[in-house]
């Protein structure tokens, strides 16, 4: 539904639409994919496997109508909060502390948390505010317009909380607002920008706080690795995995895992993506606590409706429609391998081989289901990232840790902290030289196009429908039925 009406579709048309697809999934999903014919086989096994087939049946129709049902609450609740969106207008008052501080355009916006709600103001970037400052505003709320350009930038503000954009009379800085996390991330910041070397300080002041370092951030577009200066599943995973690692698996170390997953994803901004992946740490966290198995698939369907019910103008973001197709290809195809080894006797171990096959098929697999959405909101997608990114993640999950590590001694101002940062500096330079050999001897890119979008749809759809058991027959008519609808609305 949220698709459709991001093509420019009125919400309750598209509300509709999302109606129909579901009962059309539900109907083509629904039933066994085992077709036994009557009276080719009369033995007890193939008795029993008939009258298993009837059962699932009959219980696929009961949870096909539950489906249906939930399916339809939440099109119509969704409908109902994105044909409402927060709205504020009318004298403000207060003093509340800046939340987010950012550059926009030629100017700063901040966000501020005042009695009233969260209000975005547009500042000179020489007012001196930061993240964590108190401010005493007087001024009139408006709503948010949607600006004279081609892209509308009201989802971007309504899903981090602003009601209104505040037009003050009056600002007055107050000081630094205490203990709150805004000051500490405020204070983090500057110690990050001002003792650490260069591409130390890009790659910690993203993976730690969410902020972005122009230079590096266009060296890494380059390379097609944008998504490691993102927080995402990757980071907050590396968080979760290290807290694993070091207290194992006792009930003290998963209580432990599950805070400082949601302290970091705070700390690092609270973006869509960190939020997304610290809910499926902590629905994995308390499934291994309660000795059950989460599929991934189904964590990341959970936990994206979960969020987009909450505030649905997150659908918008980027961001958040890359990461959750990523990992939830990535989890799809977890999904069928495991089915996949569940049906052959005997539990084969892998070889170092097949793993390392598996993991260079998973990569391509992600990278082709987001190259569509890169590719249509950024402009071409460098081919390099293909290669550069079999590498990029395996060698960033041990870069990331140690400069951390490395940054600490200088951050606390430790006598000799310097050299490990230093040495770090080091490092991160050698991955430059080699990024941007690859990047050099690959440097064609893929532009968008239908055809890109209609295969990112099929290949993910086909991919989700393959991890739930829906046989391939069906799962081809579903996947060409959504590819076809990508087309048709593309304009091909």
């Amino acid at each position: 539904m949220l698709w459709v009406s991001s093509l420019g579709v009125p919400v309750i048309p598209a509300a509709g639409v999302g109606l129909l697809l579901a009962a059309g999934f539900l109907l083509l999903g629904s039933g066994t994919d085992t077709d036994v014919a009557a009276g080719t086989e009369s033995s007890p096994e193939s008795l029993e496997k008939v009258g298993s087939g009837g059962a699932l049946a009959g219980w696929n129709g009961a949870v096909a109508g539950t489906l249906f049902l939930v399916t339809a609450l939440g099109c119509g609740f969704l409908a109902w909060r994105t044909a409402t969106p927060p709205h504020f207008v009318g004298g403000v008052s207060g003093t509340g502390t800046v939340t987010l501080e950012r550059p926009w355009g030629r100017m700063r916006a901040l966000l501020l948390d005042l009695p009233q709600g969260r209000f975005l103001l547009f500042v000179s970037p020489f007012g001196g505010h930061r993240e964590g400052d108190l401010l005493s505003v007087q001024g009139y709320a408006e709503p948010l317009e949607r600006g004279s350009g081609s892209l509308d930038m009201r989802p971007f503000w309504w899903a981090r909380g602003v009601r209104a954009v505040l037009r003050p009379y009056s600002v007055r800085n107050e000081g630094v607002s205490g203990a709150s996390l805004a000051a500490w991330r405020s204070v983090l910041r500057r110690h990050i920008l001002l003792e650490l070397p260069r591409r130390v300080r890009g790659h910690l002041l993203a993976a730690w706080l969410g902020g972005r370092d122009p230079t590096l951030a266009e060296l890494h577009r380059r390379w097609g690795t944008s998504h490691l200066l993102a927080v995402s599943g990757f980071h907050v995973g590396l968080v979760a995995a290290l807290v694993w690692v070091l207290l194992g698996k006792r009930r003290l170390g998963m209580f432990l895992a599950g805070g400082l997953v949601w302290g970091y994803a705070l700390l690092a901004g609270a973006g869509p993506s960190a939020l997304r992946a610290a809910a499926m740490v902590q629905l994995f966290l308390t499934g291994a606590f309660l000795g059950r198995k989460s599929g991934v698939t189904n964590a990341v369907a959970v936990v994206a409706a979960g969020l987009l019910l909450w505030r649905p103008w997150w659908f918008q973001d980027v961001g958040w429609r890359l990461s959750v197709t990523a990992v939830l290809v990535l989890g799809a195809y977890a999904d069928l391998l495991g089915r996949r080894d569940a049906g052959e006797p005997g539990g084969k171990e892998e070889s170092v081989l097949s793993v390392a096959r598996q993991g260079i098929a998973a990569g391509l697999l992600a990278w082709v289901a987001t190259a569509g959405i890169s590719a249509s909101v950024f402009g071409p997608v460098p081919l390099a990232g293909v290669l550069v990114n079999m590498v990029a993640i395996p060698v960033f999950a041990v870069l990331l840790p140690l400069a951390s590590l490395a940054a600490l001694p200088v951050l606390l101002g430790l006598p000799g902290g310097g050299y490990a940062a230093g040495a770090m500096e080091w490092l991160f330079l050698w991955w430059e030289k080699g990024a941007d050999g690859a990047a050099t001897l690959l440097s064609a890119s893929l532009e968008w196009s239908w055809l890109l979008g209609g295969g990112t749809v099929f290949l993910v759809t086909a991919l989700v429908l393959g991890s739930c058991g829906i046989g391939r027959g069906r799962t081809f008519l579903i996947s060409i039925i959504l590819s076809g609808s990508v087309m048709a609305f593309s304009g091909a």
